[in-house]
């Protein structure tokens, strides 16, 4: 398909959806409020985490770092941190998101 088409479709499709939650806002309110906090937001940070710890490889994450004024990449901090998000973050959202649902 063509963008102009799909942009059309996908916009048609998020006003039709933000028709229903403005047409019923009583009943849908509490629904996109626990949408969005409880499922979602655990989800974005579930999916940065994996990104950095798992995806931008910690060499390249210390080269950034060195890059700043003042940061010291040789600490204790930057030697734990990385294992600290790839194995004990996703383990506490994923905890998380499974007692939100």
């Amino acid at each position: 398909m063509s963008r102009k088409k799909v942009t059309w479709i996908v916009g048609a499709a998020l006003t039709a959806f933000a028709m229903v939650v403005v047409t019923n806002f009583d009943l849908m309110f509490g629904v996109m409020i626990k949408l969005a906090t409880e499922i979602t937001q655990p989800l974005v940070c579930l999916g940065l985490a994996i990104f950095v710890g798992w995806v931008w490889h910690r060499n390249s994450l210390l080269v950034e770092i060195k890059g700043q004024d003042g940061a010291d990449a040789d600490g204790i901090f930057w030697k734990v941190w990385p294992l600290y998000v790839k194995f004990v973050c996703p383990a506490l959202i994923i905890l998380l998101i499974s007692t939100a649902l």
